[in-house]
Parts: C-alpha cells; structure tokens; sequence
C-alpha cells in the first residue's frame, strides 16, 4: 500500500505515520534524537562506528548552540588548553568524526587505532551535559547513559550531592562486566523510553 503525497514527494511505500507529514524540526529537536538514538543504538551493540556518526552529529549541534550561548563548560575547557592549540584540538577532536563523513579530500584515507567502543559514551556524555547547560530536559536514555558512566568511568567524577543515591543504585550492577551492564541498561531504556517525536 502506498500513500500519496502533495507535489513532488510522489509515494512512500508503507503505512503512514506522523513522522511523514511532520511540519517542523528544530536543531534541538534532532539533536535529541540523534543522541537518544546514539544512546540506543550502543546499548544495543550496534556497530561503534555507526553510533559515533550518529552521536557525532547530535553532539556538534548541541555543542554550537551552548558556544552560540556562551558555554560556561565549553569556555572552562578551552581555557584549560594551552596558547594557540585550541584549532589543533577541536581538529583532533573532530578528526574521527570527519573521516567518517567526508570523502572529498581524502578518498584514500585510513584511520588507525580508533576506538570508538570505549570513546563513544564520553562523547554521548559531553553532549549531555551540553543539553543540561542549555536548560534542556534529560531524556531518560541520556539519564541512562549518564548513570552507566558513571558505573563504568567512576575514576572521573567527583562528588555530588546524590554520590548517596547514585552508589546505592549502582550497587547491584557493580559486579556485571561491561557487556552484562550494557545489557542491563538496554533493557531498562527499551521498558523505560518513549519516543519523544
């Protein structure tokens, strides 16, 4: 079955749904669901160079809107970076991301000793905490992630006014491996989440 639509677009194949006539999208409308999407997608096990592309793209415009906004995060960080490597980091820091989205000047290009398993939730997290800045609500796949950080990268973080709360619920998973714990956290998103579209 097949649903026609106004003017050019012709047919799409396949039930309808609200996603094909929606009106409007916002840049925080995708960025909140490439990054929910990011999230899922490494719960899930998907392939980490396809989660990086996703989450990549949600991070980068979440990271513009908060330097748009004048990022206390972002100005903190780049004021911790040396005189005159600031182009050179963000370069470094986007490098991955470049290599898989742009062919033009670098068809032959390899990329060696990426590891985009371990990267990606860091990334997926700075975004998050963009989001927080900029004032925006935390989707309960972002909360996830953060909570599984927070399990897996404890080293990084320092105390808060709920370390009580989160040790107390982090302590039934702190003898799961990384891939039980993943798994875990998979399923609380696909009970927990709604499809905020």
């Amino acid at each position: 079955m097949a649903a026609a639509l106004p003017g050019a677009l012709g047919f799409i194949p396949g039930p309808v749904t609200a996603l094909d006539f929606m009106a409007e999208l916002t840049k925080i409308d995708a960025a909140r669901r490439q990054t929910n999407a990011a999230i899922r997608m490494f719960f899930e096990g998907e392939d980490p160079i396809a989660v990086h592309t996703v989450a990549a793209a949600g991070h980068r415009i979440v990271r513009d809107l908060a330097r748009q906004n004048g990022s206390e995060i972002l100005s903190s960080f780049e004021q911790t970076l040396l005189p005159g490597v600031k182009g050179k980091f963000w370069a470094a820091f986007n490098g991955s991301t470049n290599f898989l989205k742009h062919a033009d000047l670098d068809a032959g290009a390899q990329q060696d000793n990426v590891v985009y398993e371990a990267s990606n939730p860091i990334l997926i997290l700075v975004t998050i905490c963009f989001f927080g800045e900029l004032g925006l609500t935390h989707s309960t796949e972002m909360a996830a992630l953060s909570v599984w950080c927070r399990l897996h990268y404890s080293q990084f973080f320092g105390p808060d006014l709920d370390q009580e709360k989160i040790s107390e619920a982090l302590t039934p998973m702190r003898g799961l491996s990384r891939k039980e714990s993943k798994i875990f956290f998979r399923d609380l998103v696909r009970q927990q989440a709604r499809v905020e579209w």
